[in-house]
């Protein structure tokens, strides 16, 4: 920055800080100052004025209404239900359940119980398991709502379907 610059910020800050200096001073006597010249005399306290208060009977003891109510707490939201695990037996050449329909985010398990291995292959994406050996298993998690077909790529004529909700 150029010197000047900061030389009238100084000088600005100096005379303002200067100002409530002064003003914080005179603040307590502004209300004793006088014109110039002039004096103070003494003064006669004011004078009391007694009050009396008014009859109980009069004083009205019903509550004042709320302007402003409290709000009502808005209650959290239900908790989102937890994912859940299905199964689908492989047994017989076949997927049973050949459908199975569950909620986006929960998992199915395939368990082979055939004497040979098979696989889950999805038609378009999805599951995509290796050979599935004698009690083998696979799992796939569905994190996408949609109806997905698989077969074994082994044994083509073996089809199943996932259909996933929200």
């Amino acid at each position: 920055m150029n010197k000047y610059i900061i030389i009238g910020i100084l000088v600005v800050v100096l005379i303002a800080g200067g100002g409530i200096y002064w003003f914080m001073q005179n603040q307590n006597s502004a209300g004793n100052a006088l014109p110039y010249g002039a004096t103070t005399t003494a003064q006669s306290p004011a004078p009391v004025i007694p009050v009396t208060p008014p009859p109980a009977s009069a004083i009205n003891h019903s509550p004042v209404p709320a302007t402003n109510p409290a709000p009502t707490p808005t209650p959290p939201p239900a908790p989102l239900p937890m994912p859940a695990t299905h199964a689908v037996t492989i047994q017989n050449f076949s997927f049973n359940p050949a459908s199975i329909t569950i909620k986006k985010g929960d998992t199915v398990v395939w368990t082979n119980k055939d004497p040979m291995g098979h696989t889950v292959t999805g038609n378009n994406g999805g599951p995509a398991s290796q050979t599935i050996s004698t009690n083998g298993t696979y799992s796939f998690t569905f994190n996408d709502v949609g109806t997905f077909g698989y077969h074994c790529s082994i044994h083509p004529s073996m089809k199943g379907t996932v259909v996933v909700t929200e």
